[in-house]
Formats: C-alpha cells, structure tokens, sequence
C-alpha cells in the first residue's frame, strides 16, 4: 500500500508543479523541500533521528541522494514543464520502472527477475498510454530524461540508507539538505527568492506536504519491503496520480486511452505482485526502523 500511494501522490503533484513555472526553480523546490522537512520533524519528533551513527560513506550517500535525485529531479521537471506538457514529461519518467527492474536487480546483486521485466514493460506501456504522448519541445525533452534519470537514481541511491537508518530519519536528512541546498543556491544562481503568488505559494505548501513529507516515508517504506526493482514498478502510478490532478483541475478530460492505459498498469501491476510474492518468500523482511530483522 505504501509503494502505491507514494507515486500516486507524486503524480498529483506534477500537476501542482506546473502552477510553478514561471517561479524561480531553485526556490520553488528548495522551499518545498523545506516544508516537507518541518512536517516530518512536527509528525515524527524523535523518530528523525539516525537508529546508527552515520559514516563518511553515508553522508557522501546522503549528499548524493540529495543533489541527484531530490534537488536535480524538481529542477529538471521544473524546466521540462517550460517546453512540455504535462503529459509528455509523464511519458518520458514512465520508463523509470525499466531501468529499475534491471538497474535495481543489479544494485542489490542479483540477477533481474524475468516476471519483474515483463510486468515492467506492461506498466510502462499503460503509462504511455495514460499519458496520451503529450507535448515535448527539444528543451522539454532534455529535463525530461535528466528528470527520469534523477527519479532512478532517487530509489537506486536510498536504498542502502533506508535499509541501515530506517524511511523516517533518511526522509527527513533528505528532505532537509536538499531545501537548504537549494534555497542557498537559489540567490546567487537560481532567480533569488521573490515573493509567491497565492497560487505559487499553495502549490508550494501542497508539494512540501504530500510530495516532500508524506510520499518520501511511504516510498522508503515500499523500498524496505519490496527492494528496489519490485517497488519500481510502482512508479508507473505517477501519470495516473498526474491524470487525476489534471482531471481536478479540469486541464484534462478522461479519454478511452487512458482509462484502458491505468487498466493496462494495474494488469502490470498485479503481474508484478506475483513476482513480489515469489521474491519475498525467498529473502528475509527489513526492519522499517532501519537493520534487518534477526
């Protein structure tokens, strides 16, 4: 359940990230980031602290995780959405279940899961889609795979951390080193941080709850569970979550392909739950606290 709300809220928050086109990008995101931070250390007290001391590896993971697949994949979108519908950009990071079905196995050592492979290949198609192609302008396409890209790396690089310190502290570490990273930059490089509208500014706070908050906890906890190729497969509920807040916003009708392309993802879906069974019969469960369990 935590694998699957956790994109579907990031999906409909790329909704909300196009309210933020014409704000700065840095600021944008750095601020949402921030917010996400605050929320977590208001609803978690305590329990954003590390259950072990961190190493120079972890803070290098950390660093990494933050710069690459938190701080480059806002900014990326960011820019996408200039030069691209909202449906395009969703095309081109719906084949983000691909490369971790493949990548992810690799990460964690093992060889792909044949089952895996294929439910990924489904879920990507419904995504297309779901999606409808969309709009995509040479500079939409570029921030587009570097925002595909940075969502990959986001779960290949949180893994690790989740697995020794547990969803909460690495949600919150993340969260906050990014926002302060990128609020810092957002002067000198980004556009400086000018006043939001009303519409920016809910857009903001609606991205630092459910996006950079709530879905951060509940992706790392399907990460925990699942690993990283499995749990991967869910990143094909973005575009549907993004077709939703379309639909709410009343940018977008439902058209026949896309409701056969969310019935095509949760063919894939289920699919995948196969293999997610099989799998975790033949390993043992992760401590959502951080460790493994003896």
């Amino acid at each position: 359940m935590a694998a699957i709300s956790a994109p579907t809220l990031v999906g409909l928050g790329v909704a909300a990230t196009s309210r933020l086109t014409a704000y700065p990008a840095l600021a944008s995101q750095g601020a949402r980031y921030l917010v996400g931070a605050v929320i977590l250390l208001a609803v978690f007290r305590g329990r954003v602290r590390p259950t072990a001391w961190p190493n120079l590896r972890d803070v290098f993971g950390l660093v990494a995780l933050s710069a690459i697949g938190l701080a480059l994949f806002s900014f990326a979108s960011v820019e996408a959405l200039t030069d691209a519908s909202v449906a395009g950009v969703g095309v081109i990071i719906g084949c983000v279940p691909i490369v971790l079905a493949i990548i992810g196995a690799v990460v964690e050592r093992r060889r792909p899961e044949r089952l895996v492979v294929v439910a990924a290949i489904v879920v990507t198609l419904g995504s297309l889609l779901v999606n409808d192609v969309g709009a995509l302008g040479s500079r939409g396409l570029f921030f587009a795979v570097v925002a595909m890209l940075s969502d990959a790396s986001f779960s290949l690089l949180s893994v690790g951390l989740v697995r020794k310190f547990g969803p909460i502290p690495t949600a919150f570490a993340t969260t906050a080193t990014a926002g302060v990273a990128m609020l810092a930059a957002a002067g000198p490089a980004g556009g400086g941080v000018p006043m939001p509208t009303v519409a920016e500014l809910v857009a903001i706070v609606y991205l630092g709850v459910t996006v950079s908050a709530a879905s951060f906890v509940l992706w790392y906890r399907g990460l925990a569970i699942l690993g990283v190729a499995r749990a991967g497969l869910f990143v094909s509920m973005i575009p549907i979550g993004s077709l939703i807040g379309q639909a709410i916003l009343a940018v977008r009708s439902l058209t026949i392909g896309a409701v056969a392309g969310v019935a095509i993802v949760f063919c894939g879906l289920l699919l995948g739950s196969r293999a997610s069974r099989l799998g975790l019969q033949a390993q043992d469960g992760l401590d959502l606290n951080g460790g493994t369990k003896g």
